[in-house]
């Protein structure tokens, strides 16, 4: 078993790498089900009678 550290600029990027696709996921979340769903509670919950 090799007992090596990963150089820290690949530790880096790998974290940047998460980073990123965290954020990708968390805004495809935001715009494909959070917007849309909270406009419709919106117009229904709010609607003047």
């Amino acid at each position: 078993m090799a007992d090596a550290k990963p150089a820290p600029v690949a530790g880096a990027l790998v974290g940047a790498g998460v980073l990123a696709a965290a954020l990708l996921i968390a805004r495809a979340g935001l715009k494909l089900y959070d917007e849309p769903v909270r406009r419709r509670l919106a117009a229904r919950l709010l609607r003047k009678e």
